[in-house]
């Protein structure tokens, strides 16, 4: 489905009536939500208590992304994108847990839980450990809740 159909059907809207069901079945329509709200937008993505304890964590699944919402050794709260910046693999495979290092399960890389890297194996002399931390998104704690933010240059809060 293009734009202009997207419009359309947008046009046709009956207020106080449920979407079309091409909003939620259609892969386009989809898309352009993830392209112009979820991916701009603070999202809630769940609650503080889910992670008392330094290395508890839990994933969140927005569109094709896995984020690693975890709490470090200084009872900071992070959020990483789950993908070895090596080869790529999901590092945590576990919907959620604790953990006292990430660690990738393809190669061992392993980073600290605040998402810099502590050992990258085989790696030549010129490499650089601090630009191959983890990928960060934006967090926002409030009142206990939790919100990620995935574009480069969120709005505030």
């Amino acid at each position: 489905m293009d734009n202009k159909q997207i419009k359309t059907l947008i046009n046709r809207q009956k207020i106080n009536h449920t979407l079309d069901q091409p909003f939620y079945t259609d892969d386009s329509i989809f898309k352009v939500d993830l392209e112009n709200i979820f991916s701009k937008q603070w999202v809630f993505v769940g609650h503080i208590s889910r992670i008392p304890n330094i290395g508890d964590y839990f994933l969140f699944e927005i569109g094709n992304e896995s984020i690693i919402i975890i709490r470090d050794d200084n009872n900071e709260v992070h959020a990483h994108y789950n993908v070895c910046r090596h080869r790529g693999s999901r590092i945590c495979l576990e919907k959620e847990g604790n953990k006292k290092l990430l660690v990738c399960p393809y190669h061992a890389w392993s980073y600290k839980l605040d998402g810099s890297i502590k050992s990258a194996r085989l790696m030549n002399d010129d490499f650089n450990p601090e630009e191959w931390s983890l990928n960060k998104c934006h967090v926002k704690l409030f009142e206990g809740l939790v919100f990620l933010n995935l574009s480069n240059k969120p709005n505030d809060f």
